[in-house]
Formats: C-alpha cells, sequence, structure tokens
C-alpha cells in the first residue's frame, strides 16, 4: 500500500516536470507519502569551509518545494538559520562520502538536541522535530532531499532511511529529464531567433554559455569569445559591463524584470558596437532546477541603419540637439567622443542625455541604444 502512494505521488512529481506548478502539491503527496510532512529539493555546495551550505549560484524561491516547507524556507533565509547549522555541517560530509539518506540520530544526540538553538528555536517551535536528507549526486550539480515530520511523527529509524533511499534514482531521474526538457525548449526558442537571423545564446545558472545559435556564433570573433565557457568582450569596459548584467539576471527573480539591467554594450575595435539583452525565461518556459537560466539576445547594430535625427526628434519630442546626441549614442558612439564631435563640452552633453533619458522612458545607454536600434528596423 505504501509503494502504491509513493509511486503515484512521483507520477505526480513527473507530471511537474513538464507543468512547474504542480510540484508544490506532489511533493506535498510524496511527503505524506514517506511519512513526511514536508520535502523540498535543496541545492548545496560542497566548499565544507563554509558556514553556509546553500549554493551561492541558486535561489530557493525556483526550486520544487512543498507547500508545509515554503513558509519554513522563508525563515529559514531571512533569520540565516543556514549559518552554522549543525545538519550541514555534519550531515554533507556524510553525503559527499556517499551515504545514501541521513538521518537526525546521526547529526545530534538527545543530549545536544535539548540544547540546540537550530533545534529548539527553529524546529521545534516551529512544529517540525523529525529530519531526513536523501543524497541526490549528479555530475556537476549539487543536490539533496531533505523531509521534516512534525509533532506526533517519529524521528525517521535506519530502516525507513533504507527505504526512502531506494527512490535516490528517482530523483535523479527527474532532475536530469527536467534538464533534458527545458534545454529543449531553449534550443527550440533560439532555433526559432535564427531562422530571424537573430542572435542568441543560452545562459545557464553559472553565467556560463549553455549554447549559441548559428548567428551568434557567427559574431564571436576578436571582439566577442568564449573564454571558458563564458562570453566576453575584448573591451574590458564592455566586458564587465555584460558579465554585471548577466549576473544581475541571475540573481533577480524571473517575474522581477523591471529591476534587471536589461542591456549593455559590447564596443568593438571596428564598427558599431553588438548590443546585449538580457530576457528572463519565465515568458518562454521555466526550468526549475535552473540548468537554463536567461536567454541572450545579441544585436550587431552594424545590420541595421542609425535612425535619422528628425524621426528622433518628432517621436520623442527631443530638442534638436538632444536628437544630435541621441543619434551618436544610437550609433554606438561614446559620450565624450559624441560631446567632442558635437562642439559641446562633456557636461552639457550629460545633461542633454539625461533629458533624451526622460523623453525615452530609459535609464543607461544601453536601453537608449536598445530602443532606438529598433526604430531602425
Amino acid at each position: 500500500m505504501r509503494d502504491e502512494r509513493v509511486r503515484s505521488a512521483l507520477d505526480r512529481c513527473y507530471d511537474a516536470v513538464v507543468m512547474p506548478s504542480l510540484w508544490a502539491d506532489a511533493l506535498q503527496d510524496l511527503a505524506s507519502a514517506f511519512g513526511a510532512a514536508a520535502m523540498m529539493f535543496y541545492p548545496y555546495q560542497k566548499n565544507l569551509d563554509s558556514p553556509d551550505p546553500r549554493d551561492p549560484k541558486r535561489s530557493f524561491t525556483k526550486v520544487p518545494i512543498s507547500h508545509e516547507y515554503q513558509e519554513l524556507i522563508e525563515e529559514y533565509e531571512k533569520h540565516k538559520w543556514y549559518l552554522n547549522h549543525y545538519r550541514a555541517e555534519r550531515g554533507l560530509p556524510l553525503m559527499i562520502a556517499g551515504q545514501a539518506v541521513v538521518i537526525e540520530q546521526q547529526l545530534a544526540t538527545d543530549e545536544e538536541r535539548r540544547t540546540s538553538r537550530h533545534y529548539n528555536d527553529f524546529y521545534l517551535r516551529r512544529g517540525f522535530p523529525g529530519y531526513a536528507m536523501i543524497n541526490v549526486p549528479m555530475l556537476d550539480q549539487n543536490w539533496c532531499i531533505p523531509m521534516l515530520r512534525a509533532r506526533g511523527q517519529e524521528h525517521f529509524s535506519p530502516q525507513e532511511a533504507r527505504y526512502v533511499g531506494r527512490y535516490a534514482a528517482q530523483f535523479r531521474r527527474l532532475i536530469t529529464l527536467s534538464d533534458k526538457l527545458e534545454i529543449e525548449k531553449g534550443r527550440a526558442a533560439m532555433t526559432g531567433l535564427g531562422a530571424l537571423n537573430a542572435p542568441a545564446a543560452l545562459i545557464d545558472w553559472r553565467g556560463c554559455v549553455h549554447s549559441l545559435n548559428p548567428a551568434a556564433e557567427a559574431l564571436l570573433g576578436p571582439d566577442l569569445k568564449l573564454v571558458r565557457g563564458v562570453l566576453a568582450a575584448t573591451h574590458a569596459a564592455s566586458h564587465h559591463a555584460l558579465q554585471a548584467m548577466i549576473r544581475n539576471a541571475l540573481r533577480e527573480e524571473r517575474t522581477a524584470v523591471e529591476r534587471m539591467r536589461p542591456s549593455s554594450l559590447i564596443l568593438r575595435q571596428q564598427g558599431r558596437p553588438i548590443l546585449a539583452e538580457v530576457l528572463p525565461l519565465s515568458g518562454i518556459f521555466l526550468d526549475m532546477f535552473d540548468r537554463a537560466h536567461v536567454l541572450l539576445l545579441l544585436t550587431d547594430l552594424d545590420r541595421f541603419p542609425a535612425p535619422r535625427e528628425e524621426r528622433l526628434r518628432l517621436g520623442f519630442a527631443l530638442t534638436a540637439s538632444e536628437a544630435r546626441l541621441a543619434a551618436r549614442i544610437a550609433a554606438g558612439t561614446d559620450l565624450r567622443e559624441a560631446a567632442a564631435a558635437l562642439g559641446i563640452t562633456y557636461d552639457t552633453a550629460r545633461v542633454q542625455l539625461r533629458a533624451v533619458f526622460q523623453k525615452t522612458g530609459t535609464h543607461r545607454q544601453g536601453e537608449l541604444v536598445a530602443l532606438l536600434s529598433r526604430l531602425a528596423h
């Protein structure tokens, strides 16, 4: 009977791979089938010297988690209960050494639990005294499945640990299947962009390039390269801006598009810059395991004519001097160079650029270029 409940709940987890909105219900059912009250997928790092066991490149808001665990994990992060946590300090070395399931009795004695701040002020106060975590080793990711038991449920026994450990391979398959499905969706998105001759790169949770479509590969050269899996600009300031934009997109929630730095310019030795823009994947697909995270769109501005001053003046109610400056910026000219070419001081150019930002609803030169380049299409 128990096996049937577990299999049924696992079936719902496989459904959740295709429809991520089902994860919370599916994991709640699976926790119940295992005789637990809550469970989640926990991404951890193998650096045992760190007081923080969490993987710094992932967020708990983006991993599958049961309903009962959600409020607890919010407090866990908000009040930094993860720091110097005895379960991580003692449990992760056991998992890294290859143990399939770690249970509470292996992590602390009864006497230690009576005086443990983490155990009493966090878990007992919330009503979750029992604990076990399933080891799910992956090739390039570190995952475990922590499960909590509520008051009235006994601690996990060694026999129960062996039982739940039988299902570690299922969790590995869920992660692998999700990876494959979402990567294929990402590739499909890039193929569609490629058909429009729109260069695009799929960026993973580490900030590395997972894949490039042919149009993006064609942009690689002396000004833009792949260096140890990272898209690198030769121009130093452009490289720093590009990496900052990607890091910002990786940190933000997928729905918080308004807080992202949406674009940056990659200056080239010759010709106009390459415009780089990040697109959160929530609008295309949702990878709960963070294999693919953002889509990076690249635009070769040399392929498009610079917008005419008259069109900018009429379209955004710019003054003649503001339109002249905006046209220079849209062409990829540095602000100091634009000021010199127009015969105005740098301070005057800054004042005019602020006015252009206000009238166009942009905040950075990359955003302005992205907007104005579309007027020339």
